[in-house]
């Protein structure tokens, strides 16, 4: 659990909605609406903009438990506002996505904390976008030593 603690305080026990190995859910401190979820990997990843390709699992993953739980609560998805805020513009270097529901009673403030595709507040869809269109990592490339042996001797 020491990832998700960077950055973050731990939540009260009573507002953690989901724990398991990959990830907590628990409640932000400061709800933009009547449901807001914050989805963290427990294992460490940077802020959103450090994110890369190969994460896309865990960030597709991290969707997938907040609309589980809030489709629990009766929320649907073409109500909910899903995002990260984007560098520099983000308080915690811990990736966290932010589930909002319902979106339509966000008020004035929180719409414009949590503006869509903004400088700095970007939606779940953007992210995946973001990542699968990403080239690939290179691999590691060799790193040529001369052959021993093969160094000529001066005198």
């Amino acid at each position: 659990m020491r990832g998700i603690r960077s950055g973050f305080h731990w939540p009260p026990f009573n507002t953690v909605q989901h724990l398991n190995s990959e990830v907590t859910v628990f409640y932000d401190i400061h709800p933009a609406s009547k449901e807001h979820l914050l989805i963290v990997p427990n294992c460490h990843h940077g802020n959103p903009k450090s994110v890369k390709k190969e994460d896309l699992p865990i960030v597709e993953y991290m969707h997938k438990v907040g609309r589980r739980i809030l489709e629990t609560k009766g929320a649907t998805m073409e109500n909910t506002r899903s995002g990260f805020h984007w560098p520099p513009f983000n308080t915690v270097q811990h990736l966290h996505l932010h589930m909002i529901y319902p979106e339509d009673e966000m008020g004035m403030m929180a719409r414009l904390f949590y503006k869509l595709n903004s400088m700095w507040f970007v939606t779940y869809d953007w992210m995946i976008d973001r990542l699968k269109n990403m080239p690939d990592a290179l691999p590691p490339t060799k790193t040529e030593t001369p052959e021993q042996g093969t160094q000529e001797k001066t005198e």
